[in-house]
């Protein structure tokens, strides 16, 4: 084998082994602090829905419940609902006032909202459904007050990922509840023995805190009998416990209810 007398330059096996075992390093650094950018920001990202969700929620919540009015209704098959319900079909179902109307339709301006935790299955919400592994807070409410058998509450998403929700009610006995209505001795939330009222004839009462009266047309001055309404809660309080934040406790205060002998703010 000739030599021409000049000089090898290139590397040799274990050079070249260091150069990549470096840059090996170099590029699995940089690839765990890029994760660890893309992690923290992903992170970021969904604590800031889970808070605008929050305060979403917590807007629609004082919104509604700053606006509640003693105006019961009726049921699918014609049964009355309290103005405010706690612990039954829902965690917390309630009539409003201020339903806007920027279309101007033919409706009032009353809405019935009611709040509970569910589930979704495919694009449907299912109240009440706890065997999802994802629970969520869910507000309702109905087009009408007074609903037909057919009707069917519109369902927002509220909050994801709710463990659960606990609704109190401070009455004016002085003590906290689980439910609502009660009844509860000289609590001003008993339904108050009928009265006797002198309406003229063609008129109806319509007072929020009493029972609307048909017209007599026989006897335009007849003594109609009337039942007033309990009397709401000043103070709600309601829980929430979540996954991304923990426990959460509001209270809310109602709007001015009227009641029997003056008004309370």
């Amino acid at each position: 084998m000739l030599n021409n007398g000049k000089k090898n330059n290139g590397f040799t096996l274990l050079e070249v082994m260091i150069s990549i075992a470096i840059f090996t390093i170099i590029g699995l650094g940089a690839y765990r602090i890029f994760d660890v950018v893309i992690t923290s920001q992903s992170r970021i990202t969904e604590h800031s829905e889970s808070l605008r969700q929050w305060q979403r929620a917590m807007l629609l919540l004082s919104s509604d419940i700053e606006q509640l009015v003693n105006r019961p209704v009726r049921a699918e098959y014609g049964d009355e609902k309290g103005a405010l319900l706690v612990d039954e079909d829902y965690f917390l179902e309630f009539t409003r006032q201020g339903w806007r109307n920027p279309l101007d339709l033919k409706r009032s301006n009353l809405q019935r909202v009611a709040y509970s935790l569910g589930s979704i299955t495919g694009d449907k919400y299912l109240a009440g459904d706890s065997d999802s592994k994802k629970v969520h807070l869910l507000r309702h409410y109905w087009p009408v007050l007074d609903r037909p058998q057919d009707a069917r509450p519109v369902t927002q998403l509220l909050i994801d990922d709710v463990i659960d929700m606990r609704v109190r009610i401070y009455g004016d006995d002085g003590n906290w509840h689980n439910a609502w209505p009660v009844d509860v001795p000289g609590s001003s939330n008993q339904i108050i023995a009928p009265f006797t009222a002198s309406v003229p004839a063609k008129t109806v009462e319509n007072s929020p805190d009493t029972i609307k009266v048909k017209s007599i047309e026989a006897n335009p001055h007849a003594e109609l009998t009337a039942i007033q309404r309990p009397v709401l809660p000043v103070t709600i309080e309601i829980i929430i416990e979540s996954q991304a934040l923990g426990e959460i406790k509001r209270i809310f205060q109602t709007g001015t209810l009227k009641r029997a002998g003056g008004e309370r703010n």
